[in-house]
């Protein structure tokens, strides 16, 4: 019943991207995004850290935007370690993995500094965008697709996230069509 559903939706993705021009595709999976759509992850981070509301008056609270800033630094450390470097299916050029090592360096940096909540969100939107660009220049074929496709579905609370994150290739924290219509973009762009 898995794998009929994989084959399936496999399937559907492709005749979707036949359907639409694969540029078109991948250039609205991997934009960069604006200031606006990471302000309201931010708000998202706060509620989730319990950051919105009362605080008690001896403890003082973590901005949101400084602890998704940490979460991004970490998840960048993590990626910049552990990506294959190469030119197989899944591995990534030197080159690109030594530029999000200088982004996560730079936004380390900067971290230190951070007075107010928007220049956090400023570094957080800049380091965000580094890893989706980053994600997006993984070394991709159909192989590469019947693997996003078996993580369809994923999120990043789940026991598999750990491989199934090198797919969510616009970092939303979760494996979805937009992934595996960027993957076949990629397909075809290379």
């Amino acid at each position: 019943m898995i794998k009929k559903r994989l084959i399936t939706l496999v399937i559907w993705v492709y005749v979707l991207t036949m359907i639409l021009p694969a540029q078109v595709t991948v250039t609205y999976a991997i934009q960069p995004q604006s200031t606006v759509v990471i302000k309201k992850q931010v708000e998202m981070a706060a509620t989730t850290e319990g950051q919105l509301g009362i605080k008690p008056e001896d403890e003082q609270t973590t901005p949101a935007a400084i602890i998704l800033l940490d979460k991004l630094i970490q998840h960048a450390d993590w990626l910049v370690q552990e990506a294959p470097i190469g030119t197989t299916p899944g591995a990534y050029k030197i080159e690109d993995k030594e530029k999000l090592n200088t982004v996560c360096r730079e936004a380390k940096e900067a971290r230190i500094h951070i007075q107010t909540e928007e220049a956090g969100l400023e570094i957080v939107v800049v380091l965000h965008n580094a890893i989706v660009i980053f994600k997006s220049s993984r070394q991709t074929d159909i192989g590469q697709l019947a693997l996003a496709a078996y993580y369809y579905g994923e999120q990043e609370d789940e026991e598999m996230w750990k491989q199934a994150l090198w797919f969510d290739m616009n970092n939303d924290g979760k494996i979805d069509i937009v992934d595996l219509s960027c993957i076949i973009g990629l397909i075809y762009i290379e």
